[in-house]
């Protein structure tokens, strides 16, 4: 995790996290034992792993963020899920999967915050997670923050998280860190110091950028006008 945070690459850093270095490392664990054997390892590893988020990106840890990072890219998070909110999804399913392939029946001996009577795939449990998590993000925010985080839940509005980074096919997909961070950043309606500077320096072009247009257009029109107006010959 201390490797990733060093990272000169955030977009690469957080693409690793996600994909190699988060939750993925514990599936394992929690399709095949309950969540109540190994809760507090299961705490400690959720808590490392958000700890490296902020790190990567430079903000400071707020628990609305962090519940918002956690749920899918689809949604409008950072994909970076929670152990102690899927497990349960994921050994449920492997219990109930198990007993199809076997052919057997086996009696739920597990409680119900480890296992449920009821069976999804763990792909739709986790997406159902996801789904509440936003809802309750979107309860307990202001309007404001509400119709931020609805605009987020589109198709392909965050595509370009989950992109690839990787100049193979161009450039299209890289993002710079700075801009990178400060992306995500307003992704997660996250206030920080990087978003000013940007802001007043975007200000400052678009100022620069609008007179130098205006003055263009002033002259175009001023020497149409020449054009137009009769000449009157002189004798």
């Amino acid at each position: 995790m201390n490797k990733l945070v060093e990272f000169e690459d955030t977009q690469a850093a957080l693409y690793l996290l996600r994909l190699s270095f988060g939750i993925c490392r514990a599936t394992h664990f929690m399709r095949t034992t309950p969540l109540s054997l190994w809760s507090e390892q299961a705490a400690k590893f959720d808590s490392v792993v958000g700890h490296t988020v902020f790190q990567c990106l430079g903000l400071k840890p707020v628990p609305e963020a962090y519940d918002q990072a956690s749920v899918s890219t689809k949604i409008g998070g950072l994909g970076i899920r929670r152990i102690v909110d899927h497990a349960k999804g994921a050994f449920t399913a492997s219990w109930h999967e198990a007993q199809l392939i076997t052919h057997e029946t086996f009696t739920n001996i597990f409680r119900e915050a480890d296992c449920s009577a009821v069976y999804e795939p763990q792909q739709k449990a986790s997406s159902k997670t996801d789904a509440d998590i936003m809802s309750k993000l979107k309860e307990s925010s202001n309007p404001r923050d509400a119709q931020r985080l609805s605009r987020l839940d589109s198709p392909h509005a965050n595509s370009w998280l989950s992109a690839r980074p990787s100049s193979m096919d161009g450039k299209d997909t890289i993002l710079p860190p700075k801009i990178f961070r400060t992306a995500v950043a307003r992704l997660l309606g996250h206030p920080c110091s990087l978003l000013l500077p940007l802001v007043l320096f975007a200000s400052k072009k678009w100022i620069c950028l609008s007179l130098a247009m205006l003055q263009e257009v002033r002259r175009q029109n001023y020497e149409a006008q020449q054009c137009a107006e009769p000449r009157v010959q002189t004798r």
